[in-house]
């Protein structure tokens, strides 16, 4: 079943690509907030999209779960201007050392920080600190999708 509004991309994979692609935009400027909001959004819907072949079975441990949790919190805040009330993963989120606009200067020549997620106590054990630049997470959640989709990230 084709969605006509969803131009090409049909598939679970196709999003996965769109993922890799947003996760190659925070690597090139881990203050790009625009980036990071694609990037969490779009993470958070691909178990919603129809499945790639083959499927790979999966049961999340407590980390893939706060994991999960975490990206969840950050879309729906990003995405709905709102913080969850049942979700409680998250603490706060900043951009951390910058000197200059992150939108108006060059990442790769100019100070212009890094994003941070701080965590709640739950997901900070989970996953190791109480905080967690946004690269890192990125790459977390890319292996993650990637084990459970079964795919290759190159």
């Amino acid at each position: 079943m084709t969605n006509k509004a969803s131009f090409d991309l049909q598939t679970r994979a196709d999003l996965f690509q769109k993922v890799t692609h947003d996760y190659t935009r925070i690597k090139s400027n881990w203050a790009d907030s625009y980036a990071a909001f694609d990037f969490f959004v779009t993470a958070l819907h691909l178990e919603n999209w129809p499945p790639m072949e083959p499927s790979v079975p999966c049961s999340d441990s407590e980390e893939q779960m706060q994991l999960r949790n975490v990206c969840s919190y950050l879309a729906n805040g990003l995405k709905h201007f709102h913080e969850s009330r049942e979700n409680k993963s998250v603490k706060s989120t900043e951009l951390a050392g910058s000197a200059f606009d992150p939108h108006a200067f060059d990442a790769n020549t100019f100070a212009v920080g890094h994003l941070v997620v701080h965590l709640e106590a739950e997901a900070a054990k989970a996953l190791g600190s109480d905080s967690i630049d946004v690269l890192t997470l990125a790459t977390k959640l890319v292996n993650y999708w990637e084990s459970r989709l079964n795919t290759r990230f190159k």
